[in-house]
């Protein structure tokens, strides 16, 4: 059951439903003071609602019954019993007394609250029947008001619940049936379309649906003409039926509050933003479930405003410094950018906009701040500058390396002619052929600048990758040295891709180099293998989804400090010494891996080795 406070305040349910009855009802609280009172309770005493506010329930009662009544208080709220019926004196505002039935029950919420009923007495003349008649009226009319109560219960519930509450409040019970229709749905009781003679009252919701309360009795031989029904029994499905409206448009409020928040919180949460709000009177902060969520905690976060500083990044402190105290004195600020997180890391970029609110007086009051995760953002934007650089690196090595190689190729012809012509002791024999070596050398670096600035001419094919690595295993063997024993694991499903062979047998050497120099001079084990990329491989690389086959180079070397991972396939990054390396061949892997719509995984760590994943589209067999 949702808390009493909330019953009391929500859309104003109980006032409606006190003000709508026949009958006086209050509402007391557990110090005995009057929290609510309806209009039949203020004319009954000759009080104003101002007064009885002010007042606890004994001030009304005769002075010889007070004690009494204190009693019957106490049994309420230590749970010995959780309702009772009396009949006694009561004094009214200008001193006088009369005399009143009351109904008691206790609603036992966060918050215990004793709900009243009572009826004036004092100049009844009815007889005995039309007594009891009354007290049936008035416990339908409690019950009802305790099920409006009841927010555990779905309004199909209470509805239902209440439709069985009607037959027993009339003066005909064993002939009485009942209906409740709210829109399309109706509520009846046993032998209710039997009975035709009726009484309705209408209620409209604020959803538009009509619906009706209707009460009818089985006609029978001896039933005289007129009507059957009592006008306290017609003012009772009235008073019912404001119950029922009351109730009905309260549940309509809460759930498009409801359903209003989810869709907040999910337009919220699908942005990436959040939202803090910052009293400035008392100085307090409550951090949104979203704008926690994105420093790292689950959860709101209420609190003093720099109680919660240590999720803003060291470096920016003195940015929120600055900014609390712009936000406080000026109407909007625009494009502040922080960086929040859990306090240990993982820092996440947030831009935030605020607007200052104020008061009644015209005071400024509060500040609301929308905050917007820009992480990726600042990623994405990191990834164009570095594009943009690497697509300039491009054009110049590019350039550079065509009109290199157009040099090299006069030099190596110029050595191949004088190595013909030179007897194999000729003296300067070994001199030239320093000068073929280093000709091809440099002629081997070209070819690696035109394949990064994508300059060089490929012939796109279908290659089987396990021929192919089958027919470079001899040459592989030779690259990785007589340290280091390469090992082939080709499936049988690698199947064919769309490349350029020659790339292809390019990435591969590359790796096996790459392998190679991290083995060292003590030399290990490289083993290269093809597959179908599993499907958890491909979601890391970022691909789309479906079947791509997968070239693995693996090592046993000292793995890949964490460190170095992100900068891998940086053009002309190296950990080599200097003249050992020149930083292009991992840079090369990866552009021909784009270049055929395809990327590379690494999987790496200290002391176990490394190994590359080269994932490239497959072709239908």
């Amino acid at each position: 059951m949702g808390g009493s406070e909330d019953v009391l305040t929500g859309d104003g349910l109980l006032r409606m439903i006190f003000e709508e009855s026949i009958i006086g009802i209050t509402v007391i609280g557990p110090d005995r003071r009057v929290l609510v009172a309806n209009a039949a309770i203020r004319r009954m005493f000759g009080y104003t609602e101002a007064e009885l506010a002010t007042m606890r329930v004994t001030d009304v009662i005769h002075p010889g019954e007070v004690d009494e009544v204190i009693a019957r208080f106490q049994e309420l709220m230590t749970g010995a019993r959780d309702s009772y019926q009396v009949e006694r004196r009561y004094r009214r505002r200008d001193g006088s007394e009369f005399w009143g039935r009351l109904l008691v029950s206790i609603h036992r919420g966060e918050r215990p609250l004793i709900i009243g009923m009572l009826e004036d007495i004092t100049a009844r003349r009815e007889p005995v029947h039309a007594l009891g008649e009354r007290v049936k009226e008035l416990t339908c009319l409690h019950r009802t008001a305790r099920l409006m109560l009841d927010q555990q219960l779905t309004s199909a519930d209470r509805l239902q619940r209440v439709v069985e509450l009607l037959p027993p409040a009339m003066q005909h019970v064993d002939r009485a049936a009942a209906s409740i229709r709210h829109g399309e749905t109706t509520y009846v009781t046993p032998a209710y379309e039997d009975a035709r003679r009726r009484v309705s009252a209408s209620f409209e919701t604020a959803d538009g649906k009509q619906g009706e309360v209707t009460v009818a009795y089985r006609e029978e031989s001896s039933d005289a003409g007129g009507d059957p029904f009592l006008a306290e029994e017609r003012a009772l499905l009235g008073s019912v039926a404001d119950m029922m409206r009351a109730s009905l448009d309260h549940e309509i409020a809460m759930r498009a509050m409801r359903e209003a928040n989810e869709r907040l919180n999910l337009a919220l949460t699908t942005a990436g933003m959040g939202f803090w709000e910052w009293d400035l009177r008392t100085n307090r902060v409550r951090w949104s479930t979203q704008l926690a969520r994105m420093a790292g905690v689950e959860g709101e976060l209420v609190g003093e405003f720099l109680q919660f500083s240590h999720h803003v990044h060291p470096d920016d402190r003195p940015i929120l410094e600055e900014w609390l105290e712009r936000a406080a004195r000026e109407e909007s600020t625009r494009g502040t950018e922080l960086r929040l997180g859990p306090g240990d890391g993982g820092w996440r970029h947030m831009l935030v906009n605020t607007g200052r609110f104020r008061d009644d007086d015209g005071r400024p009051a509060r500040v609301i701040a929308s905050v917007l995760d820009v992480t990726e953002r600042r990623a994405l934007e990191e990834s164009l500058r570095q594009a943009q650089k690497l697509e300039a690196l491009g054009r110049v090595a590019g350039g550079v390396a065509h009109d290199f190689n157009n040099l090299l190729s006069v030099m190596l012809g110029g050595a191949d002619v004088l190595r013909m012509e030179m007897a194999p002791d000729h003296k300067w024999r070994e001199l030239v052929d320093d000068m073929c070596t280093a000709a091809e050398n440099g002629a081997a670096l070209t070819r690696q600048l035109l394949a990064f600035s994508r300059k060089a001419t490929y012939q796109a094919a279908a290659v089987d990758v396990n021929a192919l690595v089958r027919r470079s295993e001899s040459l592989l063997a030779r690259l990785a040295g007589k340290r280091v024993k390469v090992t082939l694991a080709l499936a049988d499903d690698a199947g064919r891709v769309w490349a350029d062979p020659g790339q292809l047998e390019q990435v591969v050497m590359n790796l096996i180099v790459n392998a190679r120099d991290a083995l060292g001079d003590g030399g290990g084990a490289i083993t290269v293998g093809t597959a179908v990329a599993a499907a958890d491989l491909v979601a890391r690389a970022r691909l789309e989804p479906g079947r791509y086959t997968r070239i693995t180079v693996s090592d046993s070397g000292p793995g890949i400090p964490p460190e170095v991972l992100p900068r891998l396939f940086e053009p002309f990054f190296t950990t080599k010494e200097l003249g050992k390396g020149t930083g292009l061949g991992l840079a090369v892997v990866a552009s021909v891996a784009r270049q055929w719509s395809g990327a590379v995984v690494v999987d790496s760590a200290p002391g176990q080795g490394a190994t590359f994943h080269v994932l490239l589209p497959q072709l239908a067999a």
